[in-house]
């Protein structure tokens, strides 16, 4: 890849997680920060085309998506000794509630049930998390909403291509 591709697909990539961390953030994800800090891309070339792919950890791809209630996994009275949803709902509400493992316990379970009827987000989440109004769709909304700056990167790209073709071209005929 010559140097103005990989300058693009930089300024590409990093506007991109930029702008989709910050609007992660202003829908009240953002906890430790540690789902921002593993956004990364890919980029290659398939055919005479740059492909910048955007890769998210599994559960900011689930909070970008939202689950509907059917497919929440919890079940009321099944009996399991070990959940490994009830454990990341504990790790979730020490984390943003600062409560003790006994209490984080009754809340995530108490969370769970909110689940079990109404999906994820909750309607309550949110009034209470969001500055936007929505809890889903992160990743759309920020790419969307940013487009105009992405096509001004394309387009500064394509300019200066074109000019420092034409500055080469007459540079190679000045020198004959």
């Amino acid at each position: 890849m010559d140097a103005s591709l990989q300058k693009l697909s930089d300024d590409i990539s990093l506007l991109a997680i930029s702008v989709v961390a910050n609007e992660w953030r202003a829908q009240g994800h953002e906890l430790s920060g540690s789902a921002v800090r593993q956004m990364e891309t890919l980029v290659r070339m398939e055919i005479n085309t740059l492909v910048i792919e955007g890769l998210v950890p599994n559960y900011m791809a689930i909070n970008n998506e939202g689950v509907p209630a059917n497919r929440i996994p919890y079940y009321p009275g099944s009996g399991r000794k070990e959940s490994e949803y009830i454990k990341g709902l504990m790790k979730y509400v020490q984390q943003r509630m600062g409560k003790s493992e006994k209490e984080s316990k009754s809340i995530a379970f108490a969370i769970a049930s909110k689940h079990k009827k109404e999906g994820m987000p909750t309607k309550n989440s949110v009034i209470k998390h969001s500055k936007t109004g929505r809890r889903t769709g992160f990743i759309e909304i920020a790419l969307d909403k940013n487009s105009p700056k992405f096509i001004e990167l394309i387009e500064n790209a394509i300019t200066f291509s074109v000019e420092a073709t034409i500055e080469s071209y007459y540079k190679s005929i000045l020198n004959r």
